[in-house]
């Protein structure tokens, strides 16, 4: 797995050796950073649910400001931890080590809002609903900024959670990227 652009381009990241992580393909990262734009410039980015770190680094390698990681899988973190060693962001990440449920309400407590969050759980968990409530409930994202969660194609997220709505929903093979923002949505 490679970074695909930016000041990091092209550098390798290492990856969990078994099935419990599945990192976004290069080309889903792709879309999502085409999508999003020159949004992601001085950006403060949230990764929820990061694994390894690549959209988290991909971010920093294309202007972000500011990532920080929340992973609660051990081997994931170690790799995480090993892959922003090798790229050299580690002074604009930040690492939170446990339960999403936990430190999501533990970001807000600290005065953290983002203008930009992805999300990626492991597919055949329900997190979804749960969490883009939280997150709106903690109100983590900017009034301005936009999230993501990438899902599978047969998984069916809500339309609206809390005061955040969906406001695009785009298909890649059997994964969707699913866009929320508040009020109307038209954030992004």
């Amino acid at each position: 797995m490679k970074i695909i652009a930016g000041r990091l381009g092209g550098r390798r990241l290492l990856s969990v050796t078994d099935l419990s992580v599945r990192p976004p393909s290069g080309k889903l990262r792709e879309c999502y950073f085409n999508i999003i734009g020159a949004q992601i410039q001085d950006a403060r980015f949230l990764d929820i649910c990061s694994g390894t770190g690549s959209m988290g680094i991909e971010a920093f390698s294309r202007g972000a400001a500011q990532v920080t990681f929340v992973e609660k899988s051990a081997r994931a973190l170690a790799v995480l931890r090993k892959n922003l060693a090798l790229c050299g962001p580690a002074a604009a990440c930040r690492i939170l080590d446990g339960d999403l449920f936990r430190e999501l309400p533990r970001l807000r407590q600290s005065g953290a809002q983002f203008d930009l969050i992805y999300f990626d759980p492991p597919y055949f968990e329900d997190l979804y609903d749960r969490a883009l409530r939280l997150i709106s409930t903690e109100r983590l994202l900017d009034p301005g900024g936009s999230l993501a969660t990438h899902h599978f194609k047969k998984t069916e997220l809500p339309g609206q959670a809390g005061e955040l709505h969906r406001f695009r929903v785009v298909a890649h093979g059997d994964a969707r990227l699913s866009f929320y923002g508040w009020g109307d949505g038209q954030s992004g």
